[in-house]
């Protein structure tokens, strides 16, 4: 979830003291950090003040195992004053979406035993998508009431009817959100590929689909690695792999399947990182290309060069090898 508002109650969780090696952030203002870490020298911020929280996102299911193992009376999480300590298992991960700054100067700054902050918590953004997918036909104004702003690049996903109806069939399959965040939506401009990934994981029962097989298979090149195939093999007769499925032929159908792959096995963690890199290339291309044009960067680029109508132009396929197509514009 990236947003800066703070009217977020449909999606507020509570407030709870977590360790900081729970919570995850990729950037940081180092600025901004060394500033946070005078304050802590001279004794002028206190992670006891309700002012001073850091927002992350948890999974509803994570919140309730914690929360029901530890014997926590959930009224307590509503007061920010007396947070309860949420003890999690080591490998859980909560994304921070505000105080990354605040974040990294508490990790530098607090000693061993004293790495926890109290925290907001938020719901994960895949169970903010599948809220407002399931709803029909939202507004603008719903958008904005639901997550603090606008976000265009959430509304232009909805506003798109393949583009919509394939993020919600893959929305079924929550093992594949794990890493989601809203504002990847920004990089998905068609349904092919999302479409593509519902079909490699749709042979399954949506609930067989963990992250943890998930983040073990994806990226596998069965049909090319004699090492994958041997890893594929091993983790489904072991069972490591999709432990909720358990039948036994059902499982032979399911390796056979994935060791059946031609390329990759795909992942919407992928799929959203290998997006981001290609944004970052097509974005200077179409600022050189003419961004203020209605044409599209294809369009762009294709007008580039003159083509015959019907004859076909050399593109290099691979370093040594090249084809003759006929681009249609």
């Amino acid at each position: 979830m990236d947003t800066t508002s703070s009217d977020l109650a449909t999606y507020f969780r509570g407030f709870v003291k977590v360790h900081l090696g729970h919570i995850i952030s990729d950037t940081y203002n180092e600025k901004n950090v060394r500033q946070y870490l005078r304050l802590f020298k001279t004794g002028q911020y206190s992670r006891e003040d309700p002012l001073h929280t850091i927002a992350v996102t948890i999974v509803s299911e994570i919140l309730v195992g914690a929360v029901s193992q530890h014997g926590i009376d959930v009224s307590t999480l509503y007061d920010p004053r007396t947070p309860p300590l949420l003890t999690l298992e080591q490998d859980i991960q909560l994304p921070c979406l505000q105080g990354r700054d605040l974040l990294e100067a508490a990790k530098r700054s607090l000693g061993f035993g004293e790495k926890w902050w109290v925290v907001r918590l938020y719901s994960a953004d895949s169970e903010i998508l599948q809220s407002l997918w399931s709803q029909h036909n939202p507004s603008i104004m719903d958008w904005k009431a639901k997550t603090g702003t606008n976000y265009t690049y959430v509304r232009r996903a909805y506003e798109n009817r393949d583009l919509r109806h394939a993020i919600g069939a893959l929305l079924l399959y929550t093992g594949l959100w794990d890493s989601f965040t809203l504002r990847k939506l920004d990089y998905v401009i068609g349904s092919h590929s999302l479409e593509k990934i519902h079909k490699q994981w749709s042979i399954f029962e949506a609930p067989v689909v963990d992250p943890t097989s998930v983040g073990l298979i994806e990226g596998m090149m069965p049909s090319y690695s004699i090492n994958d195939q041997s890893q594929i093999r091993s983790l489904m007769d072991d069972g490591t792999l999709f432990p909720r499925l358990t039948n036994d032929s059902e499982r032979i159908t399911v390796r056979d399947h994935f060791l059946a792959v031609k390329g990759r096995i795909l992942s919407l963690r992928l799929f959203f990182s290998d997006a981001s890199l290609v944004k970052r290339i097509a974005q200077p291309l179409w600022q050189y290309s003419g961004k203020d044009s209605e044409r599209t960067l294809r369009q762009a680029l294709l007008g580039s060069w003159d083509q015959i109508p019907g004859d076909a132009v050399p593109v290099q396929d691979t370093e040594f090898y090249f084809d003759k197509i006929s681009v249609d514009r």
